[in-house]
């Protein structure tokens, strides 16, 4: 968030509670609070907070990260439907872990399931195959020959 939004939201918080928002609290937010949430998921975080709060308890940048990691729990598509929707796509085995790995990746990272669901697919178009990583090597080092490169000599032991 920018420290246009970090005020904004400071200055909501700040308004639940009638007082003035010191400079040093938007400062101590920005510091505080995920690199990567969003101004709506912050928002909606002090939402939730103040209408379950009923103890006059400020809220802090940590409910703040709290609420989030929340919301961001919340989009998690649940297994059905990962499974359905690889089903949908045609993915089955590695391609369907992967794609369901990333989806929920991307999900927990605050996009919807439709759009996590569409960058998943991208990524996985564009990584190289299991095939292409374990394709048998043409290289051979040393000179070609039958025998063994170690050769060892059994010998009878004879008690």
């Amino acid at each position: 968030m920018t420290k246009v939004e970090i005020s904004k939201l400071v200055s909501i918080i700040y308004a639940h509670h009638n007082a003035p928002v010191p400079a040093q609290a938007v400062e101590l937010f920005s510091l505080e609070v995920m690199p990567n949430a969003s101004l709506s998921e912050a928002l909606e975080s002090v939402r939730r907070y103040y209408a379950a709060s009923t103890s006059g308890r400020w809220c802090t940048a940590g409910d703040v990260n709290a609420g989030i990691r929340r919301i961001r729990r919340e989009r998690i598509p649940s297994p059905l439907d990962l499974e359905q929707e690889a089903y949908r796509l045609g993915l089955t085995g590695m391609d369907a872990w992967k794609w369901k790995k990333a989806c929920v990746f991307n999900a927990s990272n605050g996009l919807g399931f439709v759009e996590a669901s569409r960058k998943a697919v991208a990524e996985l178009q564009s990584a190289p195959s299991v095939e292409s990583k374990h394709a048998t090597k043409t290289h051979v080092k040393g000179s070609p020959s039958d025998e063994h490169p170690a050769p060892y000599q059994l010998t009878r032991v004879t008690p």
